[in-house]
């Protein structure tokens, strides 16, 4: 490795390891055998691409999740939830995802929803232009 390239190691192990880098090479001491790899390139950027190619690369996220998401403390009931959806519609800002909070559980237990309170969640959802996330990736 010289002084006007840029580089990384990678190390696939888990186990507590030592390492001794000098000028010329990168020493890796521990338990086992790792796999060492010495990424060399001109640039860091070149050195990013390698490395992400090595361990893989993450998918974009879906393009709801990079926008606004409206929250506070909870919306009492579906009209309230209504009734803010169509407020941020109305001064024409941009709104991706609305959280309900606590309230919209029955008896405020996961993965409940009041029948009174919200009586149609999924109706809900269509109406205001949303998606049922649990059952769709992106």
């Amino acid at each position: 490795m010289s002084a006007d390239s840029a580089w990384c190691v990678y190390v696939e192990s888990t186990a507590r390891l030592v390492f001794d880098c000098r000028d010329d090479e990168v020493r890796v001491f521990g338990p086992g055998s790792p796999r060492v790899h010495c990424l060399a390139r001109r640039r860091f950027v070149d050195v990013f691409a390698s490395a992400s190619e090595l361990v893989g690369r993450m998918p974009l996220p879906p393009r709801w999740a990079l926008g606004y998401h409206q929250s506070r403390w909870s919306y009492m009931d579906a009209e309230e939830a209504r009734a803010v959806v169509r407020e941020f519609r109305q001064r024409r800002i941009p709104l991706d995802v609305l959280h309900l909070d606590i309230d919209h559980m029955d008896g405020y237990r996961v993965f409940t929803w009041d029948a009174e309170r919200f009586p149609d969640p999924a109706q809900l959802i269509r109406e205001l232009g949303g998606r049922d996330t649990a059952s769709t990736t992106s």
